[in-house]
């Protein structure tokens, strides 16, 4: 939830500091994808094993 707030802290009310928006974004999402590659086995096998198409 600090991450969020973090970026929103970023957007002011008439201009958005781009440059350090887009990094702090990057590096939240950086860990969200390095958990996906590594459960992305699990998550396929999850989904085929529950019928989701």
């Amino acid at each position: 939830m600090m991450k969020q707030l973090a970026l929103a802290n970023f957007v002011g009310q008439f201009d958005v500091d781009w440059p350090s928006l887009l990094a702090m974004s990057s590096t939240v999402l950086i860990p969200v994808i390095i958990v996906f590659v590594f459960f992305q086995k699990y998550l396929v096998e999850a989904m085929m094993q529950s019928g989701l198409k």
